[in-house]
């Protein structure tokens, strides 16, 4: 009995610190990097919420978002993800992060290397750090 309650409460621990790997950081580099794990463990709604308001408004809805990183990420795995630079403005409001990024994807049956490595802009949010799309709306890989 003493050890199913044990073991309940790991399971319960594991799922909310996985889960907190991929929600929005007190850091800017911590964002991108929960944005990627996101996209390791193919969590579209997890990326999807690591996006800025203003992202998700431009692309319309969560699920949309959701629709996007599972037609780009699908199949992408074992990301490596190393922050290079970053800087905060003076308001302590916006954000950009250099990062260095490595992943594999199965190509034609093949699984290849992938370098994933961009820089992101971030704005801060109540809960946290939130990925903001360019004005094209696409993150790498295309």
């Amino acid at each position: 009995m003493i050890g199913d309650r044990a073991s309940a409460a790991a399971v319960v621990l594991l799922v909310v610190t996985l889960s907190a790997c991929r929600s929005p950081s007190g850091s800017p580099g911590g964002s991108v990097k929960a944005f990627y794990s996101a996209a390791g463990a193919q969590d579209w709604e997890s990326m999807a919420n690591l996006l800025s308001d203003t992202s998700l408004t431009k692309l319309g809805t969560s699920a949309k978002a959701q629709g996007y990183f599972a037609a780009q990420f699908t199949g992408w795995k074992n990301f490596s993800v190393d922050i290079d630079d970053y800087t905060v403005d003076s308001d302590g409001k916006n954000a950009t992060v250099r990062f260095t990024c490595r992943a594999e994807v199965l190509e034609r049956y093949k699984v290849v290397a992938a370098d994933c490595s961009d820089i992101f802009s971030l704005v801060k949010q109540s809960d946290g750090w939130h990925i903001h799309l360019p004005a094209a709306q696409r993150l790498r890989p295309l």
